[in-house]
């Protein structure tokens, strides 16, 4: 599957041969990558990229959730992962990061927007929640610009940067979209 997301940039699943790739981008920016993101940090060679990898696509497979890379060309640019897919309860976990070299440009929002309107209409998702540390305001600001409402703070929700972390949570309803 592939979606545009904007003129030039596509979202699709990250695949394999994307480890390289994926590896270079956490690598040029490790210490922010590895401060905010819960993934990124046991990411330290192609090979711990690559399990990454089939760890989305095995969701992807199980259809419980995905790890779309955000594309323009050959270039990965940053990613939005669907954390988790609940098809009892029709609720979604949705995340976004995006490359140092692709950020500040409406990118993770527009990414976003696509990725949403996915779950609701081809999914039948009803809630997308997202959880974003709670110091990340740029992070929050995204949620906030796709039309999430601020819900609460799951205390030490997440191990991240060493160490039990904060994470405010915000969520999208199906009505609200």
């Amino acid at each position: 599957m592939e979606l545009a997301c904007t003129a030039d940039t596509v979202l699709r699943p990250l695949a394999p041969d994307d480890a390289a790739a994926l590896l270079a981008v956490v690598e040029a920016d490790r210490e922010t990558f590895d401060r905010w993101l819960r993934w990124s940090a046991p990411v330290q060679s192609v090979a711990a990229a690559r399990e990454f990898i089939y760890a989305a696509a095995a969701r992807e497979v199980e259809d419980t959730g995905f790890h779309w890379g955000i594309w323009r060309g050959e270039a990965l640019l940053g990613g939005v992962p669907c954390w988790s897919i609940d098809p009892v309860h029709h609720v979604a976990e949705l995340g976004y990061w995006l490359a140092a070299t692709a950020r500040g440009g409406g990118l993770a929002v527009t990414a976003t927007k696509v990725a949403i309107a996915h779950l609701l209409r081809d999914r039948g998702v009803n809630r997308i929640e997202f959880q974003c540390r709670v110091e990340n305001e740029p992070s929050r600001r995204v949620a906030e610009r796709v039309g999430a409402t601020y819900e609460g703070i799951r205390r030490e929700s997440h191990w991240v940067g060493g160490a039990f972390r904060d994470h405010a949570v915000y969520a999208l309803l199906a009505r609200d979209a």
